[in-house]
């Protein structure tokens, strides 16, 4: 994918454009799924910040005001295990800060407990980051 097309990458454009790497709405999503989906061949270790830092980057170029809104969504498909958990928990804390959400697919038979760790709807699992800094909102 691009747009390294040569190198493993979980930073990638599932709509093929890195510079506008957006999808309107469920029907667009799905639509770049299904047309770029069969080139992707899915591999691990499942390292995930560095696509959200990434989206953190695209959604903190703009300021958000009432004439100029907007919402980021992402998306990420994995098998479930993070192998780079403090850094996403870092990048994530961060992310809380800025207008996005973030949905995390998990797919196969891999240990799920890291997503849960991520996902912080219980007291219990509140996400902190290496600074000791709590994410200011669920976020995923």
């Amino acid at each position: 994918m691009p747009p390294l097309y040569s190198k493993s990458s979980t930073c990638f454009a599932i709509n093929g454009n890195i510079f506008l790497p957006e999808a309107q709405g469920v029907k667009g999503l799905m639509d770049a799924y299904d047309m770029h989906f069969p080139l992707l061949q899915p591999h691990g270790p499942s390292a995930h910040a560095e696509v959200i830092r990434f989206c953190n980057e695209f959604s903190s170029h703009e300021e958000v005001t009432q004439e100029n809104q907007f919402y980021s969504i992402l998306l990420i498909i994995s098998r479930g295990d993070v192998s780079d958990l403090q850094s996403t928990i870092d990048v994530i804390v961060e992310a809380a800060k800025l207008p996005i959400s973030i949905i995390l697919v998990a797919v196969g038979n891999a240990d799920r407990k890291k997503f849960k760790i991520l996902d912080g709807d219980s007291s219990k699992s509140l996400v902190h980051s290496v600074t000791g800094e709590v994410v200011s909102r669920d976020i995923v």
